[in-house]
């Protein structure tokens, strides 16, 4: 073996033109990622025209696994009564693993995996892994508000579903 560094995997994200898309508007574009480490991004935006718009490499600084003291469950409740009868009235409000029992119900259009086992609560947008709610406007979740930011330890039956859905 020839040694050296492994190769840069390259990902071409397309954002397909709609009607509610307007050309004129800032956009923001943000990297998540799930390593702790710090990581080099090069991101080149093309236009329809197969036209270079921007380029650049930003530095993802690395991260330390400390969880501020205001990173806590917030009790929220889902707003929507569609919302509550469908996942339940007290969804999210407390660590749990919610998405455990229904994960293919709740969240069709998302890959099944280990995070569909994982407690998690509905928190203060503080955590270091506060996401953005679909279900709350304005709301966060967050693993490790339940000091859960591994994903679960034991056997996950949506991984094993996720790993037999895998080309």
């Amino acid at each position: 073996g020839g040694g050296g560094r492994p190769p840069v995997p390259e990902f071409e994200i397309g954002i397909p033109m709609n009607t509610q898309l307007d050309p004129e508007s800032p956009y923001v574009i943000s990297f998540i990622r799930a390593s702790t480490k710090e990581t080099t991004i090069s991101y080149e935006l093309i236009d329809a025209m197969n036209k270079t718009i921007h380029k650049d490499t930003v530095k993802l600084q690395g991260s330390t696994n400390t969880i501020p003291d205001t990173c806590k469950c917030t009790g929220a409740k889902l707003p929507s009564a569609a919302d509550r009868s469908m996942y339940g009235a007290v969804y999210g409000a407390s660590c749990g693993n919610w998405d455990e029992a229904k994960c293919d119900k709740f969240w069709p259009e998302l890959p099944l995996g280990d995070w569909c086992c994982t407690k998690w609560c509905y928190a203060d947008p503080s955590c270091p892994d506060s996401y953005q709610s679909s279900l709350i406007p304005g709301g966060y979740f967050s693993y490790s508000a339940c000091a859960a930011p591994a994903p679960a330890p034991k056997v996950c039956k949506w991984t094993v579903a996720a790993k037999d859905q895998d080309p």
